[in-house]
């Protein structure tokens, strides 16, 4: 890749990271709440984590000073509420769960396990479900950049 598109693919990535594109999952969860995530986790501390360092991650050096400068805390109650959906019409969409893999995060350990088994969401989660591995931590957008860019082009568009 040419320096150009590394640096394109590493600002997609960041914007990625920091909600400003939709793309990641979390930023799909936090959309509708813009910057109220982060002062509604800092108003109510007792339902809020605080961030994990970054190298739980795999970050070390620049990568992990620039993330650490941004985190804010985790609102707590995505873990206590439950989501109400319909998993057949999440089902009726493409999917992909992006499984990062070095270092392996501890706390998703649950979500692995559960993209591949064929009774998760009773049945309806793997039809139309694929499963990519990166050799990097959970923060791929920030470790590897161009290989999630990669990725992320080769995914179909719903």
């Amino acid at each position: 890749m040419n320096p150009i598109m590394q640096q394109q693919a590493r600002q997609l990535a960041r914007r990625t990271f920091l909600g400003q594109t939709g793309l990641g999952l979390g930023a799909m969860a936090l959309a509708g709440l813009g910057g109220r995530a982060s002062a509604a986790a800092q108003a109510d501390p007792l339902h809020s984590f605080p961030p994990p360092d970054p190298s739980v991650f795999g970050l070390s050096t620049e990568d992990h000073a620039w993330v650490q400068r941004r985190q804010t805390p985790h609102p707590g109650k995505p873990y206590t509420q439950v989501l109400d959906f319909d998993p057949a019409r999440v089902a009726s969409v493409p999917r992909t769960f992006i499984n990062c893999t070095q270092p392996p995060l501890a706390t998703i350990d649950i979500s692995r396990q559960r993209m591949v088994d064929a009774k998760f969401w009773e049945g309806a989660w793997l039809p139309g479900a694929s499963v990519v591995e990166m050799a990097t931590g959970h923060d791929p957008m920030v470790s590897d950049p161009q290989g999630l860019a990669r990725i992320l082009l080769t995914l179909p568009r719903s």
